[in-house]
């Protein structure tokens, strides 16, 4: 008897970890990658497929907000599933990730048994953690709102600056990067600055290089 495949968009913006992942989840005769997506208007052109019940993310794509396109998914009530997948070991990501309404967050770095393990978790609703960041990001999520300090005070949009920040943008680059104007990209780094009660740039760059953002 064959077990009905789970269908799943990928996006990722390296088109050869995009194309290599699709081509080893379905040789596994689990899943059917219904489309894959490298930037915001292939994401968009991919959620349009019918019957999607799981989008394995990256992060990381430039040019697309994938926490708010989480939130978006979320709240439309579409049914679709939202796996996370990056290059970074940070569990504040992670927690990020699953604040925003996503079931799971995997490390590129884990084996494609633990991806495969994630995928089967985030379609039964479950949640799913790569196992080397797992109890710290328990440890995050169960802080109470009072006692939360450092990154998780940060909105998504304030995260995504510090980590354009971290990455060596200057101020006018990151507005531009962000869609927004340098005015406010100065407002977003006088407000993080208040926040992670630290007095320059440089100690922002040196906080973020500091705690893996990039």
């Amino acid at each position: 008897m064959n077990a009905e495949k789970i269908k799943i968009v990928l996006a990722d913006d390296h088109s050869m970890v995009r194309d290599a992942l699709a081509q080893v989840l379905q040789e596994t005769n689990q899943f059917e990658v219904l489309a894959t997506a490298g930037d915001s208007l292939g994401l968009e052109k991919a959620l349009k497929n019918k019957g999607i019940e799981i989008l394995l993310i990256d992060y990381s794509m430039p040019g697309v907000d994938c926490l708010k396109v989480t939130e978006d998914i979320v709240n439309n009530k579409s049914g679709i599933r939202i796996l996370f997948f990056s290059f970074n070991k940070n569990a504040s990501y992670a927690v990020k990730a699953l604040n925003a309404g996503a079931l799971g967050y995997v490390v590129k770095s884990d084996d494609i048994d633990e991806l495969i393990l994630a995928l089967k978790k985030v379609y039964e609703g479950k949640s799913h953690v790569s196992s080397s960041i797992s109890s710290e990001v328990i440890q995050k999520l169960t802080t109470t709102s009072a006692k939360k300090e450092g990154l998780e005070q940060l909105s998504p949009r304030e995260f995504e600056f510090i980590s354009k920040l971290s990455e060596g943008h200057s101020l006018s680059n990151i507005a531009l990067l962000m869609g927004i104007s340098t005015s406010t990209a100065s407002t977003y780094r006088s407000r993080i600055l208040e926040k992670l009660n630290l007095k320059t740039t440089v100690d922002l760059i040196k906080f973020a290089l500091d705690h893996g953002i990039k």
